[in-house]
């Protein structure tokens, strides 16, 4: 377990220093803050309608939750499975409407979750460490590979279909979005789609720019590292966020622009602008560094199945 935990700093390593990255070298806008638990009866019809569209921890997870967690109460074992099963139950009862919470919770430092369906990422983490420790500890008891070999089966059969599911909900604004010429500005603008998140402030700690402030363009082209448009309103600038510490060429008219980090990029109607950024050199760096880790991961786990399987463990 301690070799797991040391093995995911780097796996992470990628994504962290992004992250970092932005938040330390620019003044940015907190998201809001909020508790919104998930609300029973709706997550429990997704979880038997095998839909992601409602948080839940799907069908599977949850029936090997609610043995776990009864057998973890009325057992007399002091198996160390006993306190994660434990655990992730008394999450996830907590992330539903029939436990009332503080009306300040969400005014807190918790508020910073904003949903309380993001717990349950804690919720499987506990329920997966507890049943690895369950099984371990009965193993002389359970048939381990027909039950594995059922529940890999059951399980992959649901995932597909819920990805079948989804992709056919394509267009269906409750679960995807869908961004053309026509509406991309209408949807980029919705209040709730988590607009102004992470926006870049001033010294006054005010957005650089507000909804209405958003010009009507043509989208030229868009690739995975760049941009290109042309504005039709009359503006003098376009709602394009220049973070600090990412290296970003515009293009106007085809001439290299140098362009102020935190502030907007200055245009006229009809004027062809492209933005590209490109991965720097620790990007790659620490990109490599957590592939690495993760192909680690993976070898041990594979060898550690291995060795399982040669003791004739199952």
């Amino acid at each position: 377990m301690t070799l797991s935990g040391l093995l995911t700093i780097p796996s992470v390593i990628f994504t962290i220093t992004n992250i970092l990255n932005i938040i330390i070298k620019n003044a940015i806008k907190s998201p809001w803050k909020g508790f919104i638990v998930v609300d029973t009866w709706q997550s429990l019809q997704a979880m038997l309608q095998n839909k992601i569209t409602i948080f839940n921890i799907g069908f599977v997870s949850f029936i090997l939750l609610c043995i776990l967690f009864i057998l973890a109460i009325v057992t007399k074992s002091n198996g160390v499975w006993r306190k994660y099963i434990i655990g992730a139950g008394v999450a996830y009862f907590l992330t539903l409407n029939i436990v009332p919470l503080p009306t300040g919770i969400s005014q807190s430092f918790i508020g910073t979750i904003q949903f309380a369906g993001r717990l349950l990422a804690i919720v499987m983490l506990l329920l997966t460490t507890g049943c690895v420790l369950f099984f371990k500890e009965n193993i002389a008891k359970l048939n381990l590979r027909h039950i594995s070999y059922f529940l890999m089966i059951f399980m992959s059969i649901l995932t597909i279909s819920t990805i079948r599911d989804c992709y056919h909900d394509i267009g269906n604004n409750s679960v995807n979005y869908v961004i053309d010429n026509n509406n991309y500005k209408k949807e980029i603008s919705k209040s709730n789609g988590g607009y102004g998140d992470y926006m870049l402030v001033t010294k006054n700690r005010k957005p650089i720019f507000n909804e209405t402030s958003i010009p009507q363009s043509i989208i030229i082209s868009v690739k995975y590292n760049s941009i290109t448009m042309k504005p039709k309103e009359k503006v003098s600038q376009i709602p394009f966020l220049i973070y600090k510490g990412i290296p970003y060429t515009v293009m106007i008219n085809e001439k290299k622009q140098i362009i102020q980090t935190g502030k907007l990029i200055k245009v006229r109607a009809g004027d062809k602008v492209k933005i590209e950024s490109n991965a720097t050199w620790w990007n790659y760096a620490c990109f490599t560094i957590s592939i690495l880790s993760l192909s680690i991961i993976t070898i041990i786990v594979l060898y550690g199945e291995c060795r399982w399987h040669g003791t004739g463990a199952i």
